[in-house]
């Protein structure tokens, strides 16, 4: 059997590149001849993997999303596949992921916390409206496609009313348990908040790239009404604006900002709460990952992550980012969770494993089709 994964660009440290690769070992392991579909790929595929380059124009936003859609789908009817799987708006696969949610309903979220001018070139882009063509083409014509989340699937009944909600699987992402567990808390808490000189007040973690959207803004908002807490933020942004930021709130003797790094695992250790505020989000894995690793997760109802919580037992979940009360109180009532072992299994069994079967089985319904 040869399954073909599709995506514009493949670099081992990316989270959905990550996600792909154990997905393509999965099937390789049960015998599928493995093809990726792509324009570039950085550092090391599985040498299982059969690579098909497509070539891309580079000269703009709009022209890479549009040679590329239209290269695969000339490939896709040129060479024959028993089943392809795309994590791209492309047209011509069985199988689409809306790994990054529906497009339309992150323009809508994103007008509530951007800036006027930012908003009115947002209108008048034509790549934003190449996308949204793309995509309504995308989700039409697949026959089987997958949510990362029951928020995603929502998002998508909404915006395309017209089609049938059969056909949309829901298949969360899965987390590694060798990575993410309860293993070792108490000594990577103790060992880490001391490496860090902090003391054994509440803390907070906020990890992810893109701040704006993650809602670091609005945290540091909240930290006014959380007197006590302190703040590590983690990921690639460039942190000065956010520390300057800080300072303008008074909080900024609270908060740091810290590279990616990873031992993850022990920053959700050391952490009391991690915190994902995000204004749209699908499915961050790093609200499972905290889960995993026995931490409870503050998220809004913008983000995927609030599929797994369940009040009381391992998080809070409030409605926006801005809603700075609301969020606070959130804090406050995921502080009062105790129990690192009952927070990590509202997750138990979610592995990365488990998704990739989930898949495998979607996978092959499409190649009998």
């Amino acid at each position: 059997m040869d399954i073909a994964f599709i995506k514009q660009k493949f670099v081992s440290f990316g989270g959905g590149e990550g996600y792909l690769q154990r997905l393509m070992d999965r099937c390789a392991e049960q015998g599928a001849r493995v093809h990726l579909i792509t324009a570039s790929w950085e550092g090391d595929v599985a040498d299982q993997v059969r690579i098909h380059r497509i070539p891309m124009q580079t000269y703009s936003r709009r022209a890479r999303l549009m040679s590329f859609s239209r290269g695969v789908s000339e490939y896709l009817r040129q060479n024959r596949f028993d089943a392809v799987m795309s994590l791209e708006r492309t047209v011509g696969q069985d199988i689409w992921r809306g790994g990054e949610g529906v497009h339309r309903v992150w323009l809508q979220m994103r007008s509530m916390f951007e800036p006027p001018l930012k908003k009115m070139a947002v209108r008048a882009s034509a790549f934003q409206r190449e996308v949204l063509k793309t995509e309504r083409e995308c989700i039409h014509s697949t026959p089987f496609l997958i949510a990362n989340s029951n928020m995603v699937k929502r998002d998508i009944i909404r915006s395309f009313p017209e089609l049938d909600s059969s056909r949309i699987s829901v298949i969360h992402n899965g987390v590694n348990p060798d990575m993410f567990s309860v293993v070792n808390r108490n000594e990577n808490r103790i060992r880490l908040r001391n490496e860090l000189g902090l003391g054994e007040g509440p803390l907070l973690l906020l990890a992810g790239s893109g701040f704006r959207r993650k809602g670091v803004k609005e945290t540091i908002e909240m930290l006014q009404l959380q007197r006590e807490a302190g703040l590590l933020v983690m990921g690639r942004d460039r942190p000065e604006a956010w520390e300057k930021y800080a300072r303008k709130k008074r909080v900024h003797d609270r908060v740091r900002f810290l590279a990616p790094d990873k031992m993850l695992c022990s920053y959700f250790h050391a952490a009391d709460i991690a915190l994902v505020p995000s204004w749209y989000d699908p499915f961050p894995n790093v609200g499972i990952e905290a889960l995993a690793s026995g931490t409870p997760v503050v998220t809004t109802k913008s983000c995927g992550t609030s599929d797994l919580i369940c009040e009381e037992l391992n998080g809070a979940v409030f409605e926006y980012p801005d809603h700075i009360e609301s969020f606070a109180d959130a804090v406050d009532r995921a502080l009062r969770i105790s129990d690192p072992q009952a927070v990590c299994g509202t997750v138990e069994g979610m592995t990365d494993l488990w998704n990739a079967e989930q898949t495998m089985e979607l996978l092959m319904k499409a190649a009998r089709r």
